[in-house]
């Protein structure tokens, strides 16, 4: 290769690295792409997991596995039913 065509080359790569930064930057990476349901019925329930607010993703993220199918939903972390939940079960793990 000549100088040209290498450093020609190698702006490309450096430019592609900076669009790819950017747009992982703007579009976040949050597991949840909507705000999800605001209620599941607790007994079809397996595991609940609670993500927060990190430099990745700027809400809190609350994602429940259902038993039968192991399909794992995205709960509305607002809703009064996901915090009665998440309050119940951060008061049996703290006492």
């Amino acid at each position: 290769m000549t100088r040209t065509t290498t450093a020609v080359f190698l702006a490309l790569v450096f430019a592609a690295g900076i669009v790819q930064g950017l747009l992982t930057e703007m579009t976040g990476r949050c597991l949840c792409k909507q705000s999800g349901l605001s209620f599941v019925q607790r007994k079809l329930i397996e595991k609940m997991e609670v993500y927060p607010i990190s430099q990745s993703c700027d809400h809190i993220e609350v994602i429940v596995t259902m038993k039968n199918s192991g399909k794992k939903i995205c709960l509305n972390h607002q809703s009064k039913w996901v915090q009665k939940i998440i309050n119940a079960i951060d008061k049996q793990r703290f006492s």
